[in-house]
């Protein structure tokens, strides 16, 4: 049996208030010591395009695809976080689909980023979101954080993994992200980022995730060290 304080409560909920202190005051830093500035843009530091090749291993683009849920939450909702964005579909020679969203944003100390997360883009257009579980993706590369997300829309189910990063490193929402972008806030800096989702149409989500490992590191060693590195990869 779990033991109570005076109040009633466990005592796990002062570790999960000192958290959220440490969270929120994180982010007040980094937003306080923000630039009133842009940085100046670098235009060739990420290319959205040159992210997702035609072809690789057995994999290749697939025209037509099934249509996929956007970054963006809601039509009309501004200021847009995302610099750039793009969605292609792969196949490959075993019948397998996966869908593959990258969405750029240059302005990574903007809590506005926190809307357009697959948790939230997917329910406001409609799906139903459940089954949230962060874990590690070992790839040939370094780990990645991911977080696991099982969403539906009627007949359609769609298990979904993905990762942000700030600057070049791999985080999660949350304590990960408040701290990276306040290690940048308190420089003075203004770090650029990506959001990187990974779904399939699949009703079994532990087959789903699989897939979705195997296009992981099968995609990332496609690609030159110097854009797997803006990915949050290792070189």
């Amino acid at each position: 049996m779990l033991s109570r304080d005076s109040g009633g409560r466990t005592p796990g909920w002062r570790r999960a208030a000192t958290i959220g202190l440490l969270l929120a005051a994180a982010a007040a830093l980094a937003e306080f010591r923000q630039p009133a500035t842009q940085l100046p843009p670098d235009q060739n530091r990420f290319d959205v395009a040159a992210m997702a090749p035609a072809r690789f291993r057995d994999w290749v683009v697939i025209e037509n695809p099934e249509p996929m849920p956007s970054a963006q939450t809601v039509a009309g909702d501004r200021p847009y976080p995302y610099s750039q964005e793009l969605a292609v579909t792969y196949g490959n020679a075993a019948g397998e689909r996966v869908m593959l969203s990258i969405a750029y944003g240059r302005n990574q100390l903007n809590h506005r980023l926190n809307a357009h997360r697959p948790e939230y883009c997917y329910q406001a257009q409609g799906f139903t979101v459940s089954g949230a579980t962060d874990e590690h993706l070992a790839t040939p590369y370094g780990s990645l954080p991911v977080r696991r997300l099982n969403t539906g829309l009627r007949k359609r189910k769609e298990p979904v993994t993905y990762w942000m990063t700030v600057s070049d490193e791999a985080v999660l929402p949350g304590w990960s992200r408040v701290l990276a972008q306040a290690r940048h806030g308190l420089r003075g800096a203004i770090p650029d980022g990506v959001l990187v989702r990974v779904s399939s149409l699949d009703p079994d989500p532990r087959r789903a995730y699989a897939s979705h490992d195997r296009f992981v590191r099968e995609w990332l060693a496609s690609l030159p060290p110097e854009r797997r590195a803006l990915l949050g990869s290792r070189s």
